[in-house]
């Protein structure tokens, strides 16, 4: 019945299998789990995907929770008023624009920028405010490999930035080199430098979010526990 249902949507109601829709059927509430491929699904609410499943591996979209969180963590780490916090969020937005990205934030980014392109690593640009430019600009940066790197300033110091580091923190084989990188250069900083601070957000290229340092948080861990869906 699924193989039948790659087009049109199977209805099931009740526990039972009503029928291969072949128009919109208006209801309250529609609970849509759609196959994307093997052992990937994705499951929507009225239509607004809600998260991906891939290989048992939950990814949320950038929504009201994924802000929630760069929101939080925005404050926790640098302090971050509501203005700059906004700033950022379009930032994100721009850099979500149907690829992957990773972008670091780092008040000790012109030190890092001269480390790391100094030894051919990534670009060095002059510094640009990346709010006051048009969106093209974070948009086409970002989807060069490597990491677009500002300041506590919002302020673009490099792109397409390798991350270096020695590895502190167990790796996660089912997530790319982006995931992996972001992660372990974020906590190699929190461990080795205590005077800045370091922050990481990771896009991937179906839209899903990482934040680092603070990706597990309780907002992310109730979303999940308040889907309808799962508390049959």
């Amino acid at each position: 019945m699924l193989e039948a249902a790659k087009t049109c949507p199977l209805i099931v109601s009740d526990g039972d299998i009503v029928g291969i829709a072949t128009q919109n059927i208006p209801l309250q509430h529609k609970y849509t789990l759609r196959i994307l491929g093997h052992l990937s699904w994705e499951y929507s609410i009225d239509d607004s995907p809600q998260f991906i499943c891939v290989d048992s591996l939950y990814k949320y979209p950038i929504s009201r929770i994924n802000k929630q969180l760069i929101s939080k963590t925005l404050k926790k780490t640098f302090n971050f008023d509501e203005g700059m916090i906004n700033n950022f969020l379009n930032i994100v937005d721009q850099a979500s624009n149907g690829h992957g990205a990773l972008l670091i934030v780092t008040n000790n980014a012109e030190a890092e920028t001269e480390r790391l392109c100094s030894l051919n690593r990534g670009i060095q640009i002059n510094p640009f405010g990346a709010c006051e430019n048009p969106q093209t600009i974070i948009s086409d940066i970002s989807t060069i490999d490597g990491a677009v790197i500002f300041d506590a300033a919002l302020k673009c110091h490099a792109f397409g930035v390798i991350l270096d580091g020695e590895a502190v923190t167990p790796g996660n084989p089912s997530r790319g080199a982006r995931y992996n990188s972001a992660k372990n250069y974020v906590m190699l900083k929190k461990k080795i430098d205590s005077t800045h601070n370091y922050m990481a957000v990771v896009i991937s290229e179906d839209g899903m979010v990482n934040v680092f340092p603070d990706d597990h948080s309780e907002e992310g861990e109730n979303y999940f526990a308040n889907f309808d869906a799962f508390k049959s």
